[in-house]
C-alpha cells in the first residue's frame, strides 16, 4: 500500500490530533466536567474571563519555534484554573476558549481544531502528572514539584505536537529538524517558566480572596507593554535585516557592470594598448573614466543617503538657513538640465505675478532635489513630451514641481518609490530598466525634510506622467509682503521655455 504524500500526512496528523482532543473534551464534559463548572465560585470565572482576554490580546514569550509558536499568557490562567479547580474544568474552558478566540486571529478551520486538539490533551496529560506526581487541591507549598513536573510535561507536548507538524509542512522527517526535543523543551524552559510563575500565585491569592486577583493586573500589564515592544524591536531587527540584505543584492549588481567594464578596458589598453590607434585608445579610456564617474557617483549616493537616515528628524533651525530665491533655483536647475540633455524639450513656468520666491533652505540641497526630480523625468519621458517645472506660491508655502510625460505611477507604488533601493520599472514604454541604486528619490525627500519642507507625488495636471512637488516654507518676509513680491533685482519673472 502506497504512504501518503506529504500534504496528505499533514491533513491526517491534524484530524488525528484534532479528533483525540474532541474525543477528550467530549468524554470530560460527559463525566461531569459541565456540572462541576456550572457550582464553580466566583474565582473560577475570573480566571477564565481572564484566560478568554489573554486570548484575544496575547502576551507572547517567544519559544524555540518563534514567537507565532511561543507561549501566550492563556497558558498560565490554564495552569491556574488545573491547580485550582482540577483537570476537568481547566481542559473544558481552555479548550472552549481556544476555538471562541481562534476565528478573531484568522487561523482556519483546520487550524482551529488542531490547536484546539492539542492544547487539550497537553493540558489533560500535564494535569494526569500534576496528580500522580502527589499534587492536591488546595494548592501549597507542598505541591510545587507537581507543578513544575506538569509544566515540563506541558512544554514538551506542545514542542513534540509543533515538531512533528512543521516536519510534515516541511516535507521533512522529524528526527531531520535542527536539534532534539530535549534542547527544544530547554529552550522554552526560561520563557515559560516566567509565565507559569503566574499561575500559583493567582491560585493562592484567589485562595486567600477573590477581590485580591486584581492585584495581577499591573504586573500582566508591564509584561504585556514589555512583550509589545520585544516584538516591535523583533520586527525593527527584521526590517534592517531585509534593508541589509537589499543593499548587498541591489550594491553588489549595480556596481558589478562598472567595475567589469573599467576591468576589461584597462586589461586590453594593457595588453594591446600599443596595438589600437590613437583614437581607439582615447574611446576606451573615455569610457572608463565614464564608468568610474558612474561608480563615484553611487558611492556619493550610499554615504548621503546614510548621513540622511542618521540626522532625519533633526532639521536644522531655520535661522541658521540662508534666504534664497525658488524661483532662481528653478531656473538653474530647469538650465543645467538643459545642458545635460540638449535635446529633449524643458518648459519653465514661474507665476507671472512673482519677482522672487523667497525661501530658507540650502540651495545645494534644493538644486539637488530639482536635479534629480528633472534627471528622473528626462529618463521616464519620450523623446518627443516635454518636461515642466513649475515654481508659484501656494498660501505660505512656495512650490517648486516637476512634472514628465511618462506613464505615470500607480496609487499603489506612490510611497514605495521614495523608500530606498526602489526602482519602478522601465524609463518609458519600450524603454530599457535603469540603472543605479533606487536611492535618488530617498535622498530628495530626506533633503526636502532637512530644509523644513515636503516631497510628495501629485496628480499630474495634463492627466498622466507623474508630478512631484517640493514644497517649502515662504520665508517670513514674503508672506508679510502679502504676495510675496519684492523689487526685482535682475531675476524674470513669467513663464521661460
Amino acid at each position: 500500500m502506497a504512504r501518503p504524500s506529504r500534504p496528505s500526512a499533514l491533513r491526517l496528523y491534524y484530524a488525528v490530533v484534532s479528533m483525540a482532543g474532541l474525543a477528550l473534551f467530549g468524554a470530560l464534559a460527559a463525566g461531569g466536567g459541565i456540572a462541576a463548572i456550572r457550582r464553580a465560585p466566583l474565582a473560577f470565572w475570573l480566571f477564565a474571563v481572564c484566560l478568554l482576554v489573554s486570548e484575544l490580546i496575547p502576551i507572547v514569550v517567544p519559544g524555540s519555534q518563534g514567537p507565532v509558536e511561543g507561549f501566550v499568557m492563556s497558558d498560565a490562567f490554564a495552569f491556574a484554573l488545573l491547580l485550582g479547580w482540577g483537570l476537568a474544568g481547566a481542559v473544558l474552558v481552555g479548550v472552549a476558549v481556544s476555538m471562541v478566540a481562534a476565528p478573531l486571529h484568522g487561523r482556519p478551520l483546520a487550524k482551529r481544531a488542531f490547536n484546539a486538539g492539542q492544547y487539550g490533551i497537553a493540558l489533560a496529560a500535564a494535569g494526569g502528572v500534576y496528580t500522580l506526581v502527589g499534587g492536591h487541591r488546595p494548592f501549597g507549598a507542598g505541591e510545587f514539584l507537581a507543578f513544575a513536573a506538569a509544566a515540563v510535561v506541558f512544554i514538551a507536548l506542545n514542542e513534540a505536537f509543533v515538531r512533528v507538524a512543521l516536519a510534515l509542512d516541511e516535507h521533512a522527517p522529524v528526527h531531520h529538524r535542527p536539534g532534539t526535543l530535549l534542547e527544544g523543551v530547554r529552550a522554552q524552559a526560561l520563557p515559560a517558566a516566567m509565565l507559569f510563575g503566574v499561575a500559583p500565585v493567582a491560585v493562592l491569592l484567589a485562595e486567600r480572596s477573590a477581590v485580591l486577583l486584581p492585584l495581577l493586573v499591573l504586573p500582566l500589564v508591564a509584561v504585556y507593554l514589555a512583550s509589545q515592544g520585544t516584538q516591535q524591536a523583533e520586527t525593527r531587527r527584521e526590517q534592517s535585516e531585509r534593508l541589509k540584505d537589499d543593499l548587498l543584492a541591489t550594491v553588489s549588481h549595480e556596481l558589478r557592470t562598472p567595475l567589469a567594464s573599467i576591468s576589461a578596458l584597462l586589461n586590453t589598453l594593457r595588453q594591446h594598448g600599443g596595438r589600437l590607434e590613437p583614437a581607439q585608445r582615447e574611446e576606451f579610456l573615455g569610457i572608463a573614466v565614464s564608468q568610474s564617474e558612474q561608480l563615484r557617483h553611487m558611492i556619493e549616493q550610499m554615504l548621503l543617503a546614510a548621513r540622511l537616515q542618521h540626522d532625519a528628524g533633526r532639521p536644522a533651525d531655520p535661522a541658521e538657513r540662508p534666504l534664497v530665491d525658488a524661483a532662481g533655483l528653478a531656473s538653474r536647475a530647469a538650465q543645467m538640465a538643459r545642458l545635460a540633455h540638449p535635446d529633449r524639450l524643458l518648459q519653465l513656468e514661474v507665476e507671472a505675478s512673482t519677482a522672487y520666491l523667497l525661501v530658507r533652505a540650502d540651495e545645494e540641497a534644493v538644486l539637488r532635489v530639482l536635479g534629480n526630480l528633472l534627471d528622473n523625468a528626462v529618463k521616464y519621458t519620450p523623446p518627443n513630451e516635454p518636461v515642466r517645472v513649475e515654481a508659484r506660491r501656494h498660501r505660505d508655502e512656495v512650490v517648486l514641481a516637476v512634472e514628465d510625460g511618462g506613464s505615470g505611477i500607480g496609487p499603489a507604488d506612490r510611497e514605495r518609490a521614495f523608500e530606498r533601493f526602489t526602482q519602478l520599472g522601465p524609463v518609458h514604454p519600450g524603454g530599457r530598466h535603469t540603472s543605479g541604486l533606487g536611492l535618488g528619490l530617498y535622498i530628495a525627500r530626506q533633503l526636502a525634510r532637512a530644509n523644513g519642507g515636503e516631497l510628495d507625488l501629485a496628480d499630474a495636471t495634463s492627466g498622466r506622467g507623474a508630478r512631484f512637488e517640493l514644497r517649502l516654507p515662504l520665508a517670513e518676509a514674503d508672506v508679510a509682503a502679502g504676495e510675496g513680491a519684492v523689487p526685482d533685482a535682475g531675476h524674470a519673472s513669467g513663464q521661460r521655455r
